[in-house]
């Protein structure tokens, strides 16, 4: 009786350490889970970003090193959790910190190039009329609603850092079409058309020299934009 006893002690006793292990490895296993999850879930929405960039021709660069570098670990993860479920518990195999700057070097990566790839699309697409062209053009009584629109739909677009869906692709795309209609069908009786062919000009593709007349070298000196246009040989 005390022998039966004694062995259903130590079976109780096995079975909690087993238990107590399971659990600990249980922690383990849900925390390397989430840490994998979260690096995932900051990748995953610039993947998604640069998918609709590559659709609209902004951006055409490969993710050839990225992925290898994410398949190689999961490969890697994969393998030797089905071999031993507790290798992944293990700092000396799963470099959590490694792991952690990997993702964040990544995310860093692809921000940057998002970023720039935004902004040369914008300069390419947008007129260049910079602030102070806006702000004195708007003085001029028959200008004052179009250039107050066209910089409202300015304000609206450089609050976006860059557009993370199509749709908003498809909006702020829609926002610069209307600028350069807007920009493009000023007409004023209170300004020479030879100075508004040269603004409109200088702020698309840019003006050549023959637009640059004397009344619009002196238009633009009188109201202080000589230091604001700039002059560019194209080759």
């Amino acid at each position: 009786m005390i022998i039966t006893e004694c062995q259903q002690l130590i079976d109780l006793s096995k079975k909690k350490s087993e238990l107590t292990q399971y659990s600990k490895n249980l922690d383990g296993f849900q925390t390397r889970q989430k840490q994998i999850q979260e690096g995932i879930n900051k990748i995953y929405p610039l993947i998604q970003t640069l998918k609709v960039f590559r659709e609209q021709g902004i951006i055409n660069e490969e993710l050839t090193a990225i992925k290898n570098d994410l398949l190689k670990f999961v490969i890697v993860v994969e393998q030797n959790f089905k071999k031993n479920p507790e290798w992944i518990l293990d700092n000396n195999n799963f470099k959590g910190n490694i792991f952690d700057q990997g993702i964040k070097n990544i995310t860093n990566n692809l921000n940057r190039k998002l970023k720039n790839s935004w902004q040369n699309y914008l300069k390419q697409k947008m007129p260049t009329t910079n602030q102070e062209i806006l702000n004195l053009l708007e003085k001029i009584t028959s200008f004052k609603d179009t250039i107050s629109q066209i910089k409202r739909l300015r304000e609206l677009i450089e609050k976006i850092e860059y557009p993370q869906k199509k749709e908003e692709f498809d909006l702020i795309d829609n926002y610069v079409k209307i600028i350069r209609e807007k920009w493009n069908s000023l007409e004023s009786d209170e300004i020479p058309d030879s100075i508004i062919i040269f603004l409109k000009a200088a702020s698309n593709q840019g003006a050549t020299l023959n637009l640059l007349t004397e009344e619009v070298k002196d238009w633009i000196i009188k109201h202080g934009l000589d230091n604001s246009i700039r002059i560019t040989l194209i080759s």
